[in-house]
């Protein structure tokens, strides 16, 4: 599976992101901007950590 787009809302009750997934994307920006936690929740994803989503404090997440 080829993901192509992240959409989160609400992360932490005030981040919102919408990232278009190239053949090579980079995550760039200021400490405490949700770089990690992007990666994070891809990471999650792919390998079916359900717990991780649980104990996430967020509105909606979307993988394309």
């Amino acid at each position: 599976m080829k993901l192509t787009k992240i959409e989160i809302e609400n992360l932490y009750g005030c981040m919102n992101y919408s990232i278009n997934l190239l053949n090579q994307t980079f995550l760039v920006g200021k400490n405490g901007a949700g770089k990690s936690s992007i990666l994070r929740i891809i990471d999650a994803f792919f390998s079916k950590k359900i717990s991780f989503f649980q104990n996430l404090n967020f509105k909606k997440i979307s993988l394309f």
